[in-house]
């Protein structure tokens, strides 16, 4: 994967200028710091638009990284990466710049159109999983707004392919079979359990095993396998929407439903024009159901200092 400009590794405590051999990019704002590296906006002196540079702190979670973009290839609701590469002894990943994220939207209270996005997000993990690789760490903070308002779902990180990788990322958002080898192979599976916490916090504006209450990853535990799910006081999801988590939200794995074609055919998706969210997706300047947070757009205005919110002791990465 390459771009016309390679992108050099840059050290913001030392520079704002990262030059390479035929361009010379700014260093923005910090976006983000995770366990495994940090990310920064940057501009280029010879084209109009900005990216997003990722830098690396974790070999491993480079490498698959780049072996998870890689296997899948270009879709448009996943991130989009420009290079992989390694200079001065750090590893780089050059892509897209993007307006926020799921976990943004839903703490600024607007009404989300959790159908339409939540079919854009299924989308975008059935083209992963068709090519052997399961993202396992699907979150509110991954699944980015791209131009137009369109999922962009990010970070591959902590994915595996061919049985081979990482068992997971964000602890809250855990299956039982990674959080404790319960039930199953971690692999696509894990996803549709991810997917399922997702669309629940879409309702109810916490992920659905999460209580600050709670000590650890034992009482986290007890809650996921007690028993069913239960929704929050405030949270009335529709009843389809209620059927599909039943289904989704299930600690062991040959008992939950983890094909994408059944997702679609169920209740909940009834309604759901498909033909319309693919062409949407893949249309430039169609909007999307993040259409109201896409204020980056092209990455064309001022350098808009906006870190990304953080949850509150609540993630691990």
């Amino acid at each position: 994967m390459t771009v016309p400009m390679p992108v050099s590794v840059f050290r913001p405590r030392h520079s704002s200028l990262v030059t390479t051999p035929d361009s010379v990019f700014e260093v923005g704002p910090l976006l983000e710091e995770g366990r495994f590296g940090a990310v920064h906006e940057a501009r280029g002196d010879r084209v109009p638009w900005r990216f997003a540079v990722k830098l690396f702190n974790d070999e491993r979670s480079f490498r698959r990284e780049m072996g998870g973009y890689v296997a899948a290839g270009r879709h448009p609701l996943l991130l989009r990466v420009h290079e992989f590469t390694r200079l001065n002894g750090v590893s780089v990943m050059v892509m897209d710049l993007c307006s926020g994220d799921l976990y943004g939207a839903i703490q600024s209270g607007q009404q989300l159109d959790a159908g339409w996005i939540a079919a854009e997000l299924s989308l975008a993990l059935e083209h992963l999983h068709r090519h052997g690789v399961a993202h396992l760490d699907v979150k509110p903070e991954n699944v980015l707004c791209g131009p137009s308002g369109h999922v962009r779902l990010a970070d591959l990180g902590s994915s595996r392919r061919g049985g081979r990788g990482g068992i997971g990322g964000t602890r809250i958002y855990l299956s039982p079979e990674q959080l404790f080898r319960l039930g199953g192979i971690v692999g696509p599976a894990s996803d549709f359990w991810q997917f399922g916490c997702i669309l629940y916090e879409m309702f109810s504006g916490v992920p659905p095993y999460f209580d600050p209450r709670c000590s650890g990853d034992a009482d986290m535990g007890a809650r996921m396998l007690s028993g069913p799910w239960q929704h929050e006081a405030r949270m009335r999801p529709p009843r389809a929407a209620a059927a599909l988590l039943d289904e989704l939200l299930v600690a062991r794995v040959d008992q939950r439903l983890t094909d994408w074609k059944a997702v679609r055919a169920g209740p909940y998706f009834k309604e759901m024009n498909w033909r319309g969210v693919r062409w949407a997706a893949s249309t430039p300047g169609a909007p999307g159901p993040l259409a109201f947070m896409a204020s980056i757009g092209s990455g064309r205005e001022p350098w808009p200092h906006r870190p990304r919110a953080a949850r509150p002791s609540a993630s691990s990465d």
